[in-house]
């Protein structure tokens, strides 16, 4: 299925079918959403920054990709997991499915709100740029030992 289509139906059922549940499967969100969690999406205009939100990649599978917003380009918008150091390759409108605003974790839920936007990201943007610092100044062959540690750490 295509990205755009898959994300088109997706939207249509928050839509029909509110609330809309979504299981997390990754790792890529950190400790902000672990694997096996379930996060609650709704409908919203546009991802903000620091938002969380969901949207399908543009493999083959049309993945479904739980990520932070970090802006919009010209390009599309820019997402990157909290648990990642790289950023996803932009985002276009049309393959954004929705925002999410709970997290249900076992027994535990709770509201993805302001101070996780604001917090959260401010981390995510100070170990992106300590991290894009850092690749300028290593030399070469530190840079390609470091490659396999795409993660941040725990």
């Amino acid at each position: 299925m295509q990205p755009e289509a898959k994300a088109r139906l997706l939207r249509r059922s928050i839509r029909e079918q509110a609330p809309f549940w979504l299981e997390v499967t990754g790792e890529s969100m950190g400790r902000t959403i672990h694997a096996g969690s379930h996060v609650l999406l709704d409908e919203a205009p546009h991802p903000r920054i620091g938002e969380i939100w969901a949207w399908c990649s543009d493999d083959d599978d049309a993945t479904v990709v739980v990520h932070r917003a970090l802006g919009r380009g010209r390009d599309g918008y820019r997402f990157q997991g909290d648990g990642r150091l790289e950023r996803d390759p932009p985002v276009t409108p049309d393959r954004i499915i929705g925002r999410v605003r709970q997290v249900r974790y076992g027994d535990h839920l709770w509201r993805v709100g302001w101070r996780d936007r604001v917090f959260r990201t401010a981390r995510l943007l100070l170990v992106t740029a300590a991290r894009d610092l850092a690749r300028r100044a290593l030399p070469a062959p530190v840079k390609r030992a470091l490659r396999p540690f795409r993660r941040l750490p725990d």
